[in-house]
């Protein structure tokens, strides 16, 4: 181990702080200390540093891999949840789509009854418009008739009278 010897500036006395003022005048108030500064321990502690460095980086890196496969695992896991909670959208929907096409059916075999119901009803008033042309000749016959019979009423009347009148 070879030692050198280096030179460093350490304030031994005043407050250390030096101004621009300072700086001006010198450095009356410090004085220059030698320090020996031994080489090999530094790189021995450089080289400790590195070591600490490259046992950490194991360290990190095992880290950093729990936490991705923790987080694969979480995203699996959503990935599951998601994928039920979609089979159980899907039963629902497939639920209300077979409850409307149920829906449907019945509407549309409504719809045909209401429209047959209406060919009946245009088929009655078609006959009941035929049933009234052939009463109306006879309509207008009891209608006469009844005139007639009216007329002979007043007439009998009318001769009643006269013979009461006459007697």
């Amino acid at each position: 181990m070879s030692e050198t010897m280096e030179i460093l500036e350490v304030p031994t006395q005043g407050s250390g702080n030096n101004t621009t003022e300072d700086a001006g005048r010198g450095r009356e108030d410090e004085q220059v200390v030698p320090v020996p500064l031994n080489v090999a321990e530094t790189s021995s502690s450089v080289r400790e540093r590195k070591k600490k460095k490259k046992k950490r980086k194991p360290v990190l890196e095992e880290q950093i891999i729990e936490e991705s496969d923790i987080s694969i695992e979480d995203g699996r896991q959503k990935i599951e949840e998601l994928k039920k909670v979609t089979h159980e959208k899907d039963g629902k929907i497939k639920s209300v789509e077979d409850l409307l096409e149920a829906e449907l059916l019945k509407v549309a075999s409504k719809e045909k009854t209401v429209q047959d119901l209406k060919q009946e009803l245009e088929a009655l008033k078609e006959e009941i418009g035929g049933v009234q042309l052939e009463k109306a000749p006879q309509l207008s016959i009891t209608s006469q008739v009844l005139e007639l019979q009216n007329l002979v009423k007043g007439k009998e009347k009318q001769m009643n009278t006269m013979q009461a009148v006459i007697e």
